[in-house]
């Protein structure tokens, strides 16, 4: 209910699953007013659970998985990436935990 209030789309809501809504610790949403296009690098300072960076993954089509042999069109952009860092080590280990069952690179 808060992602709601502080702007968060239901695709938002639904990229994210119930682990992470349930686990959302944040106090805005940033991308409001970042508007992160495809190719972009992401750097989420203070990224806790890795919640915003997933979505800034999502949005700069760093999470699209690259099928060479089948010459997928939906191939990552060149470049796309994200990194989140923070002070708390429980949360990033939390957080890399998500991204590897996400299929991400960790």
């Amino acid at each position: 209910a808060i992602m709601s209030r502080l702007g968060y789309t239901p695709d938002d809501l639904s990229y994210l699953g119930d682990d992470d809504l349930y686990n959302f610790q944040g106090v805005a949403n940033p991308h409001l007013v970042a508007k992160i296009r495809k190719g972009e690098r992401v750097l989420d300072v203070g990224s806790g659970l890795g919640i915003d960076s997933f979505l800034a993954l999502r949005d700069c089509c760093g999470d699209v998985v690259a099928d060479a042999n089948a010459g997928d069109e939906n191939v990552a952009t060149d470049g796309a990436l994200v990194v989140g860092v923070d002070l708390a080590e429980s949360e990033v280990k939390h957080a890399t935990k998500r991204g590897i069952e996400r299929g991400y690179s960790v």
